[in-house]
This record gives structure tokens, sequence and C-alpha cells, in this order.
């Protein structure tokens, strides 16, 4: 059952959302999550540098600056990092399944969906957080933070089979809303977290039993005008 609190993940959750991650079809889940110390890391080192900047322009003479223009740009960039490379948005709707970390993220159709599973995060294989690219050819979008467990989506690309995988706050309920968007043609599967990847095949398999329970009373529910048998 849907809790208010899913209610209120249906929406937006920030402007960026809502001009950059436009889809199509209905939204069945919206998950955000944030790195707070690499944003303090990043915006901290933004404030040095630019602190750095201004006093070298009005503290020092011309001959004695170091590179003030440089300091200014990579300022800039460590503040624009701070902002769009410390969260990781997935939008999952009826129609494709959306994530972004800053501007970068794969864009899937649920029809191009293989096979979705919550699994913890393998460090070594992609080197670290980030976007990172693994020896397999897979692609990783990853933040520190939450659970620790990410995402993994295979997916068709025309004649090719694609692999992301990607951080969520709530990796197995965004892999249960993709497993849902494929009205269950998949099965979810997690080779490091049995117990939790039961669970949430189960809840569904309980949805699935109880739409099929409520289209028989359906069918068997006399139609208007027709007589009831004595």
């Amino acid at each position: 059952m849907t809790d208010h609190h899913d209610d209120e993940r249906l929406g937006v959750t920030d402007d960026f959302e809502g001009e950059h991650m436009v889809t199509s079809g209905q939204v069945l889940l919206r998950d955000k999550l944030t790195t707070r110390p690499m944003a303090g890391v990043l915006g901290g080192a933004a404030l040095v540098a630019l602190a750095f900047s201004l006093f070298q322009l009005f503290a020092l003479p011309a001959e004695a600056m170091v590179a003030p223009a440089a300091t200014v740009v990579a300022a800039l960039f460590l503040a624009l990092a701070a902002v769009t490379l410390t969260v990781v948005r997935t939008v999952v709707t009826s129609d494709e399944v959306m994530v972004r970390l800053g501007l970068w993220g794969p864009r899937v159709p649920i029809a191009d969906v293989v096979s979705v599973r919550a699994i913890d995060y393998p460090m070594i294989k992609y080197g670290g957080w980030g976007i990172k690219r693994g020896i397999d050819g897979s692609w990783a979008y990853t933040i520190p933070g939450g659970t620790g467990r990410v995402v993994e989506l295979e997916y068709r690309d025309g004649s090719k089979t694609k692999k992301v995988v990607f951080s969520a706050e709530r990796p197995e309920a965004v892999a249960e809303a993709i497993l849902r968007a494929t009205s269950g043609r998949l099965r979810i599967e997690d080779v490091s977290g049995a117990g939790r990847s039961s669970e949430v095949q189960a809840d569904h398999e309980a949805l699935i039993e109880a739409e099929a329970e409520a289209e028989a009373a359906g069918a068997a529910r006399p139609k208007a005008g027709a007589e009831i048998p004595d």
C-alpha cells in the first residue's frame, strides 16, 4: 500500500529535476540521494580558491599574482561540482527510467529493461565514486552515502546489452518500481541480500494476486439489469 509519504515522493523533488528530468508516462517513483560530506568538501574548496583569488587581486601587486584567472575558474568549477555532482536523482515511470548524476546519466525505455537488482556497490570494480567505467564496459553513477547499496540495471541498446549501476536513497524501492513498470515480466534477484529481495518480490506477487482477485470478483458480480435466480 502506498502511504502519504510515498505520495509526496511522486512530486518533483527540486527545480533541477523539474527542468532537466522531464519524462514520459505515469510517475511510479522519484528518488534523490545527496552526499552532504562531499558537498561540504567541494564547497569548502571552492570558498578557499575564491578567497585566494580575492586576496591576490586586492592584496598583492600584479607581479606577485599566481594565475588569478585560473584560480577563479577553479573556484567556479568546484562550486558547480558541489551543486551538481553530489546528488543522484532517479525517476521511474511507466515508460522509462531516468538517472542523473549532475547532468549525466542513462535514460532507459522500460521496454528495453532486461534485468534489475539491488546490490552492494562493487567499489574495487569501478575504482571509487563518481562517473566510472568498469572493465566489463558497464558504467557507474555513484556517490557515497545512503545504505552503500546501488541499483544494477541491464538493458538492450540496439543489438547490444548494456549495464549501469547507480546510487539511490532507496535502492530496493527503485528496483521494485522498475519491476512494476515491466508489468512483472522480470524478477528481482539480489546476490548480497536475499532476504530483502524476497520481500520486494513477495510484495509484488501479493499485488498481482490482489489484482487478479479483484478482477475475478468483478467478473462474478451480476451485470446491471440481469435477473438474479431465486
